[in-house]
């Protein structure tokens, strides 16, 4: 048996349809639960913005969109019981998806109650982000039924044909409802940058199962060090939901109960992968005091089906909304939702799971307030195309709706119309190509040498179209003599290729300890990180500690590519002051702003013949 639930039309001026399939294969004749006709006049919704549950036989005012009165009941309604599972964890939905599912793409008004503090709404809040943020959505949907309005056997609470019979029970009714219960997970990367978006959908991908996405998230982790952050997130509608914060162990803000949220850095997401595969169990399982077992005996509202009370009988006219107030209704909603994901990005950003720059954190807290005021001023232009129509062909309605909709209005009320998602994006690599690291011995044609090569290169020199940046000077264990090292640098112009970079480590020939210098790019280990690549040896100097020998290395594909370089320089600080070398990105001892200095070398001088920290600036 098929249910086709079909959006009213003659409302909108367009053809729309939503179809939820109760069981069975799906037939040619639209039929409602019973099993009877439909007819097209109807309009589907999820309890979005409603803030009570809607009651069978309750009226529904279509031009401003909210609940009215109920107007008829039945002595019992007809339930349809059914049983029905839909597990979406083996591949990623859309967020277009999501969002209808949660209800908020529906019912355009309820939209608007994505700023309300329930804990739906603050879900589908963090699915707003997306221009900077790359989100994977997935749902467990239980359908335990249908309950349905007795035609047959009705009592009127509100007489049909009352003058009054608008105002008092809106132009439709609420004939049926589907109950059950939704599990919600959501798995969200927030970059520091669209580059950094871009250059991560490229090369890793858009969407992953439920049960990989942290593993793969986990194997590209260091190459996004600094540029990105993971944000997991459950919401479980129907059943018993306090159960969802001890299962999964995470947060739920302000003690609500249904939604939990963990953040993860780059550096340790296991508890991410750990709270997805907790929450598939929950959600997938049919144990007792699982998510699907507490759902029989507290089940949620699903969705709401209403048609026009002439399929009841009562004579009174459709009412439609004109292009005009369609329009500015539209207008208001692309406003908002634009602003909807500036605060989130705003929130991100403060949350400190990403570097932000001074200049920009220094403006947040008054974009918060900007963002604040812009919202509420949409909120009074929303009353004003929905609120305050009554007569929705009345020319002063339309005309206050669609000037205060207009962002001229708005601006001059106080909307910061600048505030849009490019004044938060940032790119903090620097706009160089990394060429490869060599050593040059100050005798290079001596047969004791430690001449390095650069293993893009097989020669000591950069690639063409390179230059030589010198970041160190050692002294050499086997010539004895001073040696200089160079990284090689390009501009950036997104064609130019360059060697990637996974970080350096620094083996000392006596093992264990001494002058060992571990990858912290790895995790603190004298290896590359898994995943990336080799080490390419470009360095040989002495270890002034153990005055033995040591070994450096530099870790990288054997691919190339036009990425930025994920460093900011490199520099070279001697214990005496001697063979100190500044940072060429910088000309000091010190790295640019976004970038941090990690200890990648300790060398013995060839002038001074003191110990000097070699560091490399690694992205936040």
């Amino acid at each position: 048996m098929k249910m086709r639930w079909v959006r009213r039309l003659a409302a909108v001026g367009m053809v729309s349809s939503a179809v939820v399939h109760c069981g069975g294969e799906p037939g040619s004749l639209e039929q409602d639960v019973t099993g009877q006709q439909t007819q097209a006049s109807e309009t589907v919704m999820a309890p979005t913005g409603i803030e009570t549950m809607a009651r069978l036989g309750q009226g529904r005012d279509l031009v401003k969109e909210e609940l009215r009165a109920e107007c008829v009941r039945s002595a019992a309604p007809v339930t349809i019981p059914t049983q029905e599972a839909s597990l979406r964890f083996s591949s990623a939905m859309l967020r277009e998806e999501a969002s209808e599912m949660l209800g908020f793409s529906i019912d355009a008004k309820a939209r608007f109650k994505l700023v309300s503090a329930s804990a739906k709404a603050k879900f589908s809040r963090s699915l707003t982000s997306n221009s900077l943020s790359l989100s994977m959505f997935y749902s467990a949907d239980y359908n335990l039924g249908v309950h349905k309005l007795d035609e047959g056997a009705l009592q009127w609470l509100v007489p049909p044909g009352s003058p009054d019979w608008i105002s008092r029970c809106g132009d439709e009714v609420m004939l049926q409802k589907q109950v059950g219960g939704q599990l919600f997970l959501l798995y969200r990367i927030d970059f520091s940058s669209l580059e950094s978006k871009q250059e991560f959908e490229a090369s890793v991908g858009v969407s992953w199962p439920a049960g990989s996405a942290n593993a793969t998230m986990a194997s590209n982790a260091r190459r996004f060090s600094g540029r990105a952050s993971v944000h997991v997130e459950a919401y479980q509608y129907g059943g018993d939901v306090t159960r969802l914060s001890s299962i999964l162990g995470g947060t739920s803000p302000s003690g609500e109960a249904g939604r939990v949220i963990l953040e993860c850095s780059m550096e340790n997401l296991a508890p991410c992968g750990t709270f997805m595969q907790n929450a598939i169990n929950y959600a997938s399982s049919q144990e007792p005091g699982s998510f699907s077992d507490s759902l029989r005996s507290m089940p949620a509202d699903r969705k709401y089906l209403f048609k026009d009370w002439g399929m009841l009988g009562v004579n009174i006219p459709v009412r439609t909304v004109g292009a005009d107030i369609r329009a500015a209704r539209f207008s208001l909603q692309r406003r908002f939702d634009g602003q909807v994901e500036f605060q989130e990005r705003v929130a991100t950003l403060k949350s400190g799971r990403l570097y932000v720059p001074p200049a920009l954190r220094s403006q947040l807290d008054g974009f918060e307030l900007a963002v604040q005021r812009n919202l509420a001023l949409i909120a009074d232009a929303v009353k004003g195309c929905y609120d305050s129509i009554t007569n929705p062909q009345d020319p002063a309605q339309v005309s206050a709706c669609v000037n205060g909709a207009n962002q001229n209005t708005l601006v001059s009320k106080g909307y910061d119309a600048n505030l849009t998602m490019s004044r938060l994006s940032m790119d903090m690599r620097l706009p160089y190509v990394f060429g490869g690291m060599y050593q040059r011995d100050d005798f290079p044609t001596s047969s004791r040498a430690n001449n390095v090569v650069n293993p893009v290169t097989g020669a000591l020199s950069c690639p063409s179209g390179f230059t030589a940046r010198q970041f160190g000077r050692i002294r050499a264990p086997e010539s004895q003599n001073g040696a200089s090292q160079f990284f090689c640098v390009a501009p950036y112009d997104g064609v130019r290729q360059g060697f990637s970079y996974t970080g350096t480590y620094q083996t000392d020939d006596r093992g264990t300890g001494y002058n060992n210098i571990t990858n912290q790019y790895a995790g603190g280990v004298l290896s590359c990180p898994a995943g990336t690549g080799v080490p390419y040896q470009f360095g040989r100097a002495i270890g002034p500690e153990s005055l033995w020998g040591v070994s450096q290395f530099h870790c990288g594909l054997s691919t190339y590519s036009p990425e930025k370089m994920p460093i900011g320089g490199m520099y070279q600080a001697d214990d005496c002051g001697r063979n100190s070398i500044f940072n060429p990105m910088t000309g000091s001892l010190g790295c640019p702003e976004g970038f941090t200095p990690v200890q990648m070398g300790r060398i013995q001088t060839p002038e001074s013949l003191c110990g000097a920290n070699q560091y490399v600036c690694k992205l936040y």
